[in-house]
């Protein structure tokens, strides 16, 4: 089979994926989905905190939210690696792009936490600017109450959804041959 034409279903057991994401989002306090070639989800959002669910319930940040992630996809397809930055809001996200023969199928994204590593690239302009909501004092409170995570325990992440993908495409390579 072309892996041109392979979506992530013949990749990865969805159901196996969906069972890890949700085990990781509670040990590691993560928020955790995949995303297909075209940046749409294709599972649930394990463990989205509230500020990212407040954010994404306005019309901007919905807005903000989803070019960030097929920003951050594109990078991370084109270099074959996780990109890691820090989004609009000031949360750390990663996306991990899955890569068949040289062909991008899809992506792990995780995060939406606080972090300090001053090294991350911040989401540039992305043609709309929404900093309305610091005023807001329901948004700040969700958005100090969003977990902080030490920066090695995500690179320790990175490391360990690396092991998991790079054993689930080595398997459906073998099952599409």
């Amino acid at each position: 089979m072309d892996s041109r034409s392979l979506d992530l279903n013949d990749i990865l057991n969805i159901n196996l994926l969906k069972e890890i994401q949700n085990t990781l989002s509670k040990v590691t306090k993560f928020t955790y989905s995949a995303i297909d070639f075209k940046g749409n989800s294709i599972n649930d959002c394990y463990n989205m905190c509230k500020f990212c669910k407040r954010m994404i319930n306005t019309p901007k940040g919905r807005i903000l939210c989803h070019a960030a992630i097929v920003n951050a996809a594109m990078q991370a397809s084109s270099s074959q690696k996780p990109y890691i930055f820090i989004c609009h809001a000031g949360l750390l996200e990663v996306v991990f792009p899955i890569i068949v023969n040289d062909n991008y199928v899809g992506a792990i994204t995780f995060g939406k936490v606080r972090t300090k590593n001053d090294k991350l690239k911040r989401t540039e302009n992305l043609n709309c600017n929404f900093k309305s909501w610091v005023k807001d004092p329901d948004f700040l409170k969700d958005f100090w109450d969003t977990p902080y995570i030490d920066y090695d325990k995500v690179e320790a992440v990175i490391s360990l959804i690396n092991i998991i993908l790079n054993e689930s495409v080595m398997k459906s390579k073998l099952n599409l041959m």
